[in-house]
């Protein structure tokens, strides 16, 4: 089988394939370069939903180039660090085996993608979903409500969307990650298996939209400004006593109407409600890294009354702080 990728090496373009060996894979050059090695396994269903897994070493230093088409992409990473870019804007998304991690990304326009290979990189496994132009047109109603949502988060064309993960996710994961492993058995049963699962990853994924009204911390991108890359370090060095707006503000040498526009141009978010989410994301990780209590997680992210707490945490990653602690911590 012939993969349609391209793929720049000392400054030259050469074509790959998909090479099978017993149950392991490579993509390889012409020139039998090996680029990658492991699983690779991908998945266009009836309607146009494209799904992509794989579990790999990466075994070359070098660029992956291919065309995107207009989509909605979710990318859950089970393992490792994916690195690529979409025209000039750079993604990673890391997972490890105990805390996948899971993005939306809104694609508008056909661009290029960069996969950035590396064979000192780990082992990477993950499962890409491509809501394509020919599934929107299948499915017209669900479109319109994913693009509101996505719309509702100020989520534009290739920005990112970090969405919880929770032990549910994890296992849908792996068991499409085993499905797709499997050489033996009925190809309709493990077909219907994959897209089961990945329905359900979706319904994750559009619910999150849908409960979630903060704004966006937009994926940081080259055009973000030297200037709020700055404010962010200054904010990131003191979320757990946040200056106000006043002393942020002069400490950078503007206005506080100046700071406000800042963020709302480059960051799709006022000041305050990035201050805010932030805070929030940092206890939500404590939760589970430093096991700190929901009670010290309210009084860390500066809420004196816990139902506020609660209220705030739920808004803003679709579960309340005991159901994020249940569903990410190991039995």
């Amino acid at each position: 089988m012939k993969i349609s990728n391209t793929v720049l090496s000392d400054n030259s373009e050469v074509n790959t394939r998909l090479v099978n060996s017993f149950n392991r894979q490579k993509i390889v050059t012409y020139g039998n370069k090996t680029l990658s090695e492991g699983l690779f396994y991908s998945l266009r269903s009836s309607s146009g939903m494209l799904v992509r897994v794989s579990d790999s070493v990466e075994q070359m230093d070098t660029k992956v180039l291919y065309p995107v088409e207009p989509s909605i992409q979710l990318a859950l990473v089970l393992e490792g660090s994916l690195n690529f870019s979409l025209d000039d804007h750079q993604f990673e998304i890391t997972g490890s085996v105990d805390k996948p991690a899971l993005s939306v990304i809104r694609v508008d326009k056909p661009c290029v993608s960069r996969r950035y290979l590396s064979k000192s990189s780990p082992r990477l496994r993950k499962v890409n979903v491509l809501l394509t132009e020919s599934w929107m047109s299948h499915h017209p109603q669900m479109a319109k409500e994913w693009f509101s949502g996505l719309n509702g988060r100020g989520i534009e064309h290739l920005e990112c969307l970090k969405v919880p993960c929770d032990g549910e996710l994890n296992l849908l994961g792996e068991e499409i990650q085993h499905l797709a492993s499997r050489l033996h058995g009925s190809v309709s049963e493990k077909e219907l298996g994959i897209e089961m699962r990945v329905m359900r990853l979706m319904l994750h994924c559009f619910q999150h939209l849908k409960t979630s009204s903060l704004g966006p911390v937009r994926q940081m991108t080259s055009q973000k400004s030297d200037k709020l890359s700055r404010i962010m370090a200054y904010i990131e060095a003191h979320l757990v006593a946040p200056p106000t707006l006043s002393v942020l503000a002069k400490q950078h040498a503007m206005s506080v109407s100046q700071l406000q526009r800042l963020f709302k141009s480059e960051a799709n978010t006022t000041a305050i409600e990035y201050i805010r989410l932030r805070r929030l994301e940092r206890v939500r990780d404590a939760l589970i890294d430093e096991k700190i209590t929901i009670s010290e997680a309210a009084y860390q992210a500066g809420y004196s009354h816990y139902s506020n707490f609660n209220t705030a945490f739920k808004r803003a990653f679709g579960v309340t702080p005991k159901t994020y602690i249940k569903n990410n911590t190991t039995n």
